[in-house]
């Protein structure tokens, strides 16, 4: 695999972002929760294009970059773009907007979507 300590690096930082929004959504920080487990599907989506050496220099760039080299490809179903777009989209709105319209629940679940990449990739870079 190509870039092997720099996606290792970028999944222990996925693991810690994954803790953090838990922790944070157990606190009732709902906007930073969401943000921080979109974060860690961000790192997710960089590490995997880090191990096919591609490296993009925005969020929308990697976004549609994974789409690129790892859903068209066929090694990822389609919802994992679809859910690293929607929690883009949401992070925004959490982290730009004074009163954000987020609540909980949708927190949540992109918290257990992270928790999805991750699992996902990983097994994907075993196979690698």
């Amino acid at each position: 695999m190509k870039n092997e300590t720099e996606v290792r690096d970028y999944l222990a930082k996925t693991r810690e972002e994954i803790t953090t929004s838990s922790d944070l959504l157990g606190l009732s920080h709902v906007a930073a929760s969401l943000s921080r487990a979109y974060y860690a599907m961000y790192y997710v989506a960089q590490a995997l294009l880090l191990s096919v050496d591609k490296s993009y220099s925005t969020h929308k760039g990697t976004i549609n970059g994974f789409a690129e080299h790892f859903v068209k490809t066929g090694e990822f179903a389609p919802h994992y773009r679809k859910r690293l777009a929607q929690s883009f989209d949401l992070r925004m709105e959490a982290d730009y907007d004074p009163t954000p319209d987020v609540d909980a629940a949708s927190a949540r679940e992109v918290l257990i979507w992270a928790e999805e990449f991750l699992a996902a990739a990983e097994e994907y870079l075993k196979k690698v």
